[in-house]
């Protein structure tokens, strides 16, 4: 049996096909198929919040404001609003963000804190490294802090 539930569910047309024997021509139903996407990983998140403890250790802003502060920065969107027929400005949550479009939008938060506010944050692999080698190494969370 299909249950509806807040995950994703994976099941081939066959059982899809079985399940929808059990219902009679009058019944109404509602159907949502969509393709998966790749929602951002708890690495990536991990790794974006490290991210912003970098920046917060030197602006004195907490990393919520700066969590704020970059959305409102890089994820601006602009849509036709249809009830006043003008553009409103909107800003995406980083959670609406796919693995790709997370990258990204990190690779950006990066790049200004390293130009603009001359804070270096390490990339993701030498982020990853670092967690690799700071159990042999304790000395080497040092460098990025």
């Amino acid at each position: 049996m299909i249950f509806k539930t807040d995950k994703y569910l994976k099941v081939n047309a066959e059982q899809i096909t079985e399940h929808l024997k059990t219902y009679s021509d009058d019944d109404v139903l509602v159907l949502n198929i969509e393709k998966k996407r790749n929602s951002r990983s708890f690495l990536q998140n991990n790794y974006y919040w490290a991210v912003l403890g970098m920046v917060s250790g030197h602006t004195g802003h907490t990393t919520n404001e700066l969590h704020a502060y970059f959305g409102s920065m890089f994820l601006k969107v602009f849509r036709l609003n249809k009830l006043t027929k003008k553009e409103d400005q909107f800003t995406l949550s980083t959670k609406s963000l796919n693995t790709k479009q997370f990258s990204n939008y990190i690779e950006k938060v990066r790049m200004f804190a390293n130009s603009d506010l001359e804070v270096y944050t390490p990339t993701p692999e030498e982020y990853r490294l670092r967690d690799n080698l700071s159990d042999v190494f304790p000395e080497i969370n040092n460098q990025f802090q």
